[in-house]
């Protein structure tokens, strides 16, 4: 196995195309082929599927990825340790579950740390990738969501990693559509699973060692009319804005009154018993620095609460 591969599954992991990712690393694609073949066969095990429509990780893959993303991060930092400096920024590490706001908070965040400039790292993984990339270091704070159903299961193995979770909001599921779907231009304001049934569903792959990502599964929602599956946030909207499909989302409005609104409708699903703890996690011999905590003020801001980080 070589440093070389791993750079190269993770473009792949990025792009998901072959052809792309080879053209980014200046590769032949047989090359790039070849290469990643090579490293299934070290390994033993398939790291991706190639379709008509690309390439998607496999559940190895996808773990194998998220480690590689690490190995990769403290390779380059040892490579460049002598390198001169001509400033040292303060630092801030961010592992952060593909939520927009949070996302959109680093943006207003770095924008008000101009002078003097800060050093921000903001990596979007997989519930399981926050938790790793908290746990060995590669992030000093992280951003997850637990469905209910698997709170104290989660709670359990996170607390067992020496990881403490600060819950700052409870979300509610909603089904969200996109200008795509007849449900974007009807007037109802909430619709019941079986309603939902006459619709497309478009599902949102975590790929987590265990499906904490299933909330149609949860809430007992099947579809007559077919299955749509992305691994990709940017997917899911795109999907959403031209199918007819619908996705269940955590959702809070708070979380996002200071943003402009995407471009979707969100109906509230009748007799949903299932929520969404959102919090921020951290290790639990860390001491936050006050750029971390000023940080965690911010999203408690938007929700309006007195999260008390001392």
């Amino acid at each position: 196995m070589k440093m070389e591969q791993l750079r190269y599954l993770v473009e792949i992991s990025r792009t998901k195309s072959i052809s792309q990712a080879a053209a980014n690393l200046y590769l032949s694609q047989p090359n790039l082929s070849m290469s990643i073949r090579m490293l299934e066969d070290e390994l033993g095990c398939t790291l991706i599927l190639r379709t008509n429509h690309g390439v998607r990780l496999t559940p190895k893959g996808k773990t194998f990825v998220e480690y590689a993303q690490s190995i990769i991060t403290q390779f380059d930092r040892l490579y460049n340790i002598g390198a001169p400096e001509e400033r040292s920024l303060e630092c801030i590490s961010i592992a952060n579950m593909c939520f927009r706001f949070v996302t959109l908070t680093a943006s207003q965040f770095f924008n008000k740390h101009s002078d003097p400039p800060v050093r921000m790292i903001m990596r979007e993984y997989s519930r399981d990738g926050v938790i790793h990339a908290v746990e060995e270091g590669h992030a000093d704070i992280g951003f997850i969501n637990i469905l209910t159903p698997y709170q104290q299961h989660v709670l359990n193995l996170i607390k067992s990693k020496g990881i403490e979770f600060h819950h700052i909001s409870t979300d509610a599921i909603v089904a969200a559509v996109g200008r795509g779907s007849p449900l974007y231009y009807s007037d109802i304001t909430s619709i019941t699973r079986e309603e939902l049934r006459s619709f497309p569903i478009l599902n949102y792959d975590q790929m987590d060692s265990w499906h904490y990502a299933d909330k149609a599964k949860l809430l007992n929602i099947s579809s007559i009319k077919g299955e749509l599956i992305t691994d990709s946030r940017k997917s899911l909207q795109e999907l959403l804005e031209n199918t007819e499909t619908f996705a269940l989302i955590t959702w809070n409005p708070l979380h996002y009154q200071s943003f402009p609104p995407e471009d979707f409708r969100l109906f509230p699903i009748k007799d949903c018993e299932i929520e969404s703890d959102f919090g921020w996690i951290c290790r639990a011999d860390s001491i936050l620095t006050p750029m971390e905590k000023e940080f965690i003020d911010m999203i408690c801001d938007e929700m309006k609460l007195d999260e008390s980080l001392k």
